[in-house]
């Protein structure tokens, strides 16, 4: 039940504007760490008793960590697709981890079956219309980085990343 509530909590954003020697004019770098499989206490820096976890701590001093952050809905893909697009999952379309497909077929039978595979592409069209904050900030000319876990596509097509 808390894995997915971490997912929103543990977003770091490390700000240039404090680091020594930071001219006022140069934006600030933007660092946004999501982990997920994790309760909402299980980092150094939120004082967890035996999990260590040093680097995170050292970010979390020198940055800003949202601490209250919420998920409308308990799953990694519509968790993940609200954080990029700041839209609940009704409005971007990613409600489940998985497209609901009729006639009872599950989605890891149908996951590689040509026959099924518009339910799939279609969350993932829609996700890539919509807004977030990765295209605006590419836009501006940050360079942006995704790894690990990734639903929607190419996240260079689907989200606008630079690089991943």
């Amino acid at each position: 039940m808390n894995r997915l509530l971490c997912l929103v909590l543990f977003c770091v954003i490390l700000s240039a504007g404090f680091s020594v020697g930071a001219s006022p004019e140069s934006p600030p770098n933007v660092v946004v760490i999501i982990s997920d499989d994790q309760g909402w206490g299980d980092y150094g820096f939120l004082d967890h008793p035996t999990i260590a976890t040093p680097n995170l701590d050292q970010l979390a001093k020198q940055s800003l960590t949202f601490t209250r952050g919420y998920t409308p809905v308990p799953l990694c893909r519509s968790s993940l697709s609200t954080i990029i697009t700041g839209l609940y999952p009704h409005q971007h379309g990613v409600t489940g981890n998985d497209p609901t497909i009729p006639g009872g077929i599950t989605a890891g039978a149908a996951r590689n079956d040509s026959q099924y595979q518009y339910y799939f592409q279609s969350t993932i069209d829609n996700f890539s219309k919509q807004p977030n904050f990765v295209r605006a900030l590419t836009a501006k000319g940050y360079h942006s980085l995704q790894t690990g876990k990734w639903w929607e596509g190419d996240p260079i097509k689907a989200a606008g990343f630079s690089h991943a």
